[in-house]
């Protein structure tokens, strides 16, 4: 019953839109939570300035998706075009929305969006080793692994 719900009550309220800068502060806290910031690659805080230049950059050259719950502003996903036709995908919640099934239906719809502006679009998911939930996510919305990176400091 309660998946049934979900599908069919919630997932009609979440959607994706084309981010903007009024997204800008919503995007640079999501990069500062302190929850996410230990599982993704980028682990100090980033300055307003330092946020201000790469979100711009974002908006300008890439793809960026504000999610919603109804009104409210849940998530983000970004496309950063590494080659013509590739694309590094980043994804991040609000803590307290992780886990509650919005990611697979807004991740659909943000490749919707994706797909009307590049058709053929390869989107490649970098993951840390220690983040089983995203790896567990990118498995379940259809990503295959497809290589290691191995690395040591010297």
């Amino acid at each position: 019953m309660a998946k049934y719900f979900f599908k069919k009550i919630v997932s009609k309220k979440i959607f994706v839109k084309s981010s903007s800068l009024a997204d800008e502060t919503f995007v640079r806290d999501l990069r500062n939570n302190k929850k996410l910031r230990k599982i993704n690659f980028l682990k100090k805080k980033v300055s307003e300035k330092e946020h201000h230049g790469w979100f711009t950059g974002l908006l300008e050259k890439n793809y960026s998706y504000t999610i919603f719950l109804g009104g409210t502003k849940v998530g983000h996903i970004r496309f950063e075009r590494t080659k013509p036709g590739i694309f590094l995908i980043g994804l991040a919640f609000l803590p307290k929305y992780s886990g509650q099934g919005i990611g697979p239906v807004a991740l659909k719809k943000a490749f919707v969006e994706l797909r009307k502006k590049e058709p053929c679009a390869e989107i490649i998911a970098e993951v840390r080793i220690s983040n089983l939930p995203a790896q567990k996510f990118f498995l379940k919305v259809g990503f295959k692994p497809d290589y290691f990176v191995y690395k040591i400091k010297i």
